[in-house]
């Protein structure tokens, strides 16, 4: 074959080739068409929470062959969390799953941890919140104690915890426990009243705990006045006495001045009274002489002439 054909047939075979692009892309023409990408197809990836167990996001769209990440962690008193779905691998609280290619569910799992309680013994004069909860094992509880009035020196114990101020902190509970709350209780002393006449006062006797303070109602009766309230350091706001710490036997006194009138006679023509006037002190009796003449004379806290003769 001689080198004069072989160019002719290479020739003809390059036309043929043009021609054939030409067809493919619409013509040789100009203003032809743009060829329009495919549309993407999305799954969705739903994630199915097991009990004790936490998974964001709860759902989401996942482009074909892309993989899908969700946060997933275990809620207090759950262990050995487990996902599974998508062929994803869990890194920490991570989860990746593989290319997702449909709707795909992402499941997770957890293992509850045995709980245990813990209960609180209260003794005399002691307080404790709460009495009772229950506590994940490996788990420590938290409790607040403290000392009613009148007690001192708490003790906690049980539980292998420590008292930091008023919080009881156990170590970790392995099995139901009892944690005991004791105190001495402080020795009381009397606070009693005396009160003066005129006056009135309540309660007349209280026990009183060592630095605590003790509160009285005191008054006066009719006729008297200028109120007095002494002991214990206390101070009087209205009817009421508040003393200061009582760390004694303590008596708190009250007293009252009675209240005083003038008394005045006049004496009528022919007839003299003695004396002319007196000072007479609430419900106490009083005496007047009366000159001749006059037929009685009667004294409580008034006078009275019945009748004069000239």
């Amino acid at each position: 074959m001689n080198v004069r054909f072989l160019r002719r047939i290479l020739s003809q075979l390059a036309v043929f080739g043009l021609a054939l692009s030409l067809v493919d892309c619409g013509g040789g023409g100009g203003g032809g068409g743009s060829t329009t990408p495919p549309v993407p197809t999305m799954y969705t990836v739903t994630a199915n929470v097991g009990a004790g167990t936490t998974a964001t996001p709860a759902t989401q769209q996942v482009t074909s062959g892309q993989p899908a990440t969700l946060s997933v962690g275990l809620l207090v008193g759950y262990s050995n969390l487990v996902v599974t779905g998508g062929g994803g691998t869990l890194t920490g609280t991570t989860y990746t799953t593989g290319p997702i290619t449909a709707n795909t569910t992402i499941t997770t799992n957890a293992t509850a941890i045995p709980a245990f309680t813990v209960s609180v013994m209260l003794g005399t004069g002691t307080s404790a919140t709460p009495v009772t909860q229950q506590v994940p094992s490996g788990q420590s509880a938290v409790i607040t104690v403290g000392l009613m009035p009148g007690y001192t020196n708490l003790v906690v114990t049980g539980g292998g915890g420590t008292l930091n101020g008023s919080t009881y902190t156990t170590g970790p509970i392995t099995a139901n426990t009892t944690i005991n709350t004791s105190a001495t209780a402080l020795p009381a002393y009397t606070v009693s009243v005396t009160a003066g006449t005129g006056t009135t006062a309540a309660p007349m006797t209280q026990q009183v705990f060592p630095g605590q303070r003790a509160s009285i109602s005191v008054g006066l009766l009719s006729g008297f006045t200028n109120l007095v309230v002494t002991g214990g350091g206390g101070t009087l706001s209205s009817s009421t006495y508040t003393t200061g710490p009582i760390t004694a036997d303590t008596v708190i006194a009250v007293s009252a001045t009675p209240q005083t009138f003038t008394v005045t006679a006049v004496a009528g023509p022919g007839t003299t009274i003695s004396p002319a006037s007196r000072t007479v002190l609430t419900g106490l009796k009083f005496h007047m002489d009366f000159g001749a003449g006059c037929s009685n004379g009667v004294g409580l806290d008034y006078f009275l002439i019945a009748q004069c003769r000239h």
